[in-house]
């Protein structure tokens, strides 16, 4: 499924901070994202980006529920993000899972 995300993100190609957003990746055992992805409108449809992230959230939810799995319960907060060298990318600090 995050290769599926991967390909639909692409080289998340910019010429400004304005094209980047931010896509939640997977889902925590307490809840919210493992992670973020920095993507671009330019290059991406944000639709099948969000079908593709809620569908990754939903298996790891099932798969947590499942194995009775536990997290860090450690706050994944949503981090910047800007176009640097004609790619989307996560400000320093960010999380890339």
């Amino acid at each position: 499924m995050r290769a599926r995300i991967d390909a639909e993100i692409g080289s998340a190609a910019c010429t400004d901070a304005a094209e980047c957003r931010l896509l939640p990746i997977g889902h925590k055992a307490c809840g919210g994202p493992a992670g973020w992805k920095p993507w671009s409108v330019a290059t991406a449809q944000p639709e099948r980006l969000r079908e593709l992230a809620d569908e990754l959230a939903a298996l790891q939810r099932q798969r947590i529920q499942a194995r009775g799995l536990m997290s860090n319960c450690r706050y994944e907060a949503e981090p910047g993000v800007t176009c640097r060298n004609q790619r989307c990318v996560l400000l320093p600090g960010g999380d890339t899972r």
